[in-house]
């Protein structure tokens, strides 16, 4: 269990860095408008 709660946390995070960097370039393109 302690190895998929693992495995469940790190694709969350890889996840969460997804989303950061789609946000983070949707913000600066509207920044540039």
């Amino acid at each position: 269990k302690g190895i998929m709660d693992r495995n469940n946390i790190v694709l969350r995070n890889n996840a969460n860095n997804e989303l950061q960097k789609i946000l983070y370039k949707d913000a600066k393109k509207i920044g540039k408008y």
